[in-house]
């Protein structure tokens, strides 16, 4: 009779045991398990679109930022040829601080002849940068390899010797546009 007690108590210890497991791993609390799991994933999924959003918001507006520095600096370049020319008396005309322009930016005496009126064979080009970052071609022409900030100077001088009706002499004023070296 003992043993009989003592195994009907230890069945009744393994039987509490088993109705415990059985409600700990009932099929709704493996549903609510699973459903938290699924929720997490999918909180994780909308934070991860919330996050790249904001991510391309911020590149957007650096983007713009950038773009408008480089068309305001582009307006200050033409201010400086065009007030240049305005003085002509040989002074040197400053931008008031660095200028950006953009890889793949050009400038010609064409350019500079369109905003003053002036024949593009008055214009010449120097530049103090280093021979990578801004190409000048034939003293003419200026062409930056790479995004660049720099100073810009341009001076015009009267030219006493032109002869407005020969083509090769025609300049009356000779202007020098420089990038990064002061001109004197």
């Amino acid at each position: 009779m003992v043993k009989q007690k003592k195994i009907s108590r230890a069945s009744s210890v393994f039987g509490e045991n088993k109705a415990q497991a059985e409600s700990f791993f009932s099929a709704s609390a493996l549903r609510n398990e699973q459903r938290a799991q699924a929720e997490a994933v999918f909180r994780l999924m909308i934070d991860s679109v919330v996050g790249l959003a904001i991510l391309l918001i911020i590149v957007g507006l650096i983007n713009y930022f950038n773009a408008q520095i480089i068309a305001q600096s582009k307006n200050d370049f033409i201010t400086v040829v065009k007030s240049s020319v305005s003085a002509s008396n040989g002074s040197v005309i400053t931008s008031s601080g660095d200028l950006t322009f953009a890889r793949g930016f050009g400038v010609d005496g064409l350019d500079a002849q369109n905003w003053t009126q002036i024949s593009e064979k008055c214009f010449h080009f120097v530049s103090s940068a280093s021979e990578g970052s801004i190409k000048i071609i034939d003293d003419t022409k200026a062409e930056f390899t790479q995004t660049l900030s720099i100073k810009v100077y341009s001076k015009c001088v009267p030219d006493q010797s032109c002869n407005p009706y020969d083509p090769e002499n025609s300049c009356c004023m000779q202007c020098t546009i420089s990038f990064g070296k002061k001109l004197e």
